[in-house]
């Protein structure tokens, strides 16, 4: 899937495979042109979609896609292969968009896109048992469970009444799918779907049907399919069986340059194994977001929520060791040059800089000390760099917490936020490679609300009027001191 961005939101969106065939920059390997009973063409096959090693290091040496041109000097003339039309260069350099794709067969109209399958054909499941009509339609050797037939009987009798019975096939799906789709949006059909959801479906299909059908498919990159020999026996990822599948299905197909010159037979082989390289790679698709990409639930909150916003930072945290109090932080030179990357401007402005020398002399000293940028954080320090910070997923009370920075690490070098040993506990950390985030709050209002995370907060407990908590780690008679001040001042 494609991410589109529409109205300043973000959401996947399906990709128009053929637009993309279509615009590609250097002329593709279409992987159903090689012939499979040709040793020749079977080991292209191999090269194309599959990495092999036979040992604990990586070969770097450049070489085409199909592995035809190895070596450095080809790499520097720039030569294409004559035969994936692909330039040398080194595994580790090559981008992971692949130049390999799948060509419809003859006779066929089109694939069924992947990801179309898994959020709309999939949806149409007539019930428990089953039964989905796309899969009847598409494939004459359909199977499902004795049940499912029986409680289906009556919508398959329907189907046959609208002569869908004949010549079923990825072909009779292509042509009759919007026949079907009105069909079984009706509200007699599909009773699992609530209305809502058949609006959105309709809605879903109007707006996507060109993209439904495409008469390319790309294969995947051969970077993700690896396969190691070794003295034990040879390992491959088992989720890389379907893609696989794929594509030695689609190689089986029945060649010709007049597609009407194929039997009745030759067609019915080109349409089933379209079929399946669809389905193969749906389910390949499927896993590989599941258990690769999106393996835990929640998406909203790991790639929105998740993502860093402006004024923050991330760092590891260690112990705060010269005497100090309770309440102070020590941030790296390294965080704060980017988080507060506007405020530095400003006063670079009032010094003089250029914009563009502005903007380059931050980026240069992220990790390199510089006097000017240095006196900027002392006129920070001042009057305190304002700052939430907390550990995720940790929902405690006060697990997030309002502190006032008033000093920055001078030694870039020196990357870890520095906090003191009796403020960990709410956060559930501790200095063995815990990583805390933290966040600027310039507005006066903001900051006054988060008051309410400070750190003499804790002291009490949330559950026992007038207890001492657990959340803190200073001493009895320290606590005692903040308790009754505290106390006096409400």
């Amino acid at each position: 899937m494609d991410t589109t961005y529409i109205d300043s939101s973000l959401y996947p969106a399906i990709t128009d495979h053929d637009a993309v065939f279509n615009n590609l920059r250097l002329k593709p390997v279409i992987i159903n042109h090689f012939d499979p009973r040709l040793e020749e063409d079977r080991k292209q096959i191999r090269e194309l979609t599959t990495c092999h090693y036979n040992s604990d290091q990586i070969s770097v040496t450049p070489k085409c896609s199909c592995g035809h041109i190895r070596g450095g000097y080809a790499a520097d003339l720039n030569r294409l292969c004559p035969l994936c039309g692909t330039r040398p260069e080194k595994l580790t350099e090559s981008k992971i968009q692949s130049n390999v794709w799948m060509e419809v067969p003859p006779g066929v109209l089109g694939f069924i896109e992947p990801n179309i399958w898994t959020v709309f054909f999939d949806k149409f499941r007539y019930n428990k048992g089953g039964f989905n009509p796309w899969e009847w339609l598409a494939g004459m050797s359909y199977a499902t469970n004795q049940d499912a037939l029986i409680n289906s009987a009556a919508l398959i009798e329907d189907l046959k009444a609208m002569g869908l019975d004949r010549n079923r096939g990825i072909n009779s799906l292509i042509t009759n799918c919007d026949m079907l789709v009105n069909y079984l949006l009706d509200d007699s059909m599909v009773k699992k779907l609530r209305q809502n959801s058949r609006e959105h479906l309709y809605e879903f299909y109007q707006e996507n049907r060109h993209l439904f059908f495409p008469k390319h498919l790309p294969v995947p990159n051969r970077i993700l399919f690896i396969v190691e020999d070794n003295a034990t026996g040879r390992y491959a990822d088992y989720d890389q069986k379907a893609a696989k599948d794929a594509v030695l299905t689609i190689t089986s197909q029945h060649q010709t340059d007049d597609p009407r010159t194929l039997t009745s037979k030759q067609l019915a082989h080109n349409e089933k194994i379209t079929y399946r390289a669809s389905r193969y790679f749906q389910e390949f698709y499927l896993a590989y977001e599941k258990e690769k990409l999106w393996p835990k639930s929640a998406i909203i909150r790991q790639n929105v929520v998740g993502t860093r916003v402006a004024f923050s930072g991330r760092g590891v945290i260690t112990s705060l060791t010269r005497p100090h109090r309770h309440t102070d932080i020590i941030l790296p030179w390294s965080i704060v040059i980017p988080m507060l990357q506007p405020h530095f401007l400003n006063r670079l402005y009032r010094r003089g800089y250029s914009p563009i020398d502005a903007l380059s002399l931050i980026n240069s000293h992220i990790h390199k000390w510089h006097p000017v940028l240095d006196e900027i954080i002392s006129e920070f320090e001042q009057k305190g760099i304002r700052i939430t910070i907390g550990r995720n997923p940790t929902l405690q009370w006060l697990s997030i917490r309002a502190f006032i920075c008033k000093h920055v690490n001078r030694n870039p070098d020196e990357k870890s936020i520095q906090l003191s040993i009796l403020t960990v506990k709410p956060f559930n950390a501790d200095f063995d490679g815990d990583e805390m985030s933290i966040m600027f709050h310039p507005d006066n209002i903001i900051w006054a609300d988060i008051q309410g995370l400070a750190s003499h907060q804790c002291v009490l407990d949330m559950n026992k009027p007038f207890t001492i908590g657990g959340n803190t780690n200073l001493p009895t008679v320290a606590i005692a001191n903040l308790n009754r001040w505290k106390m006096s001042h409400d």
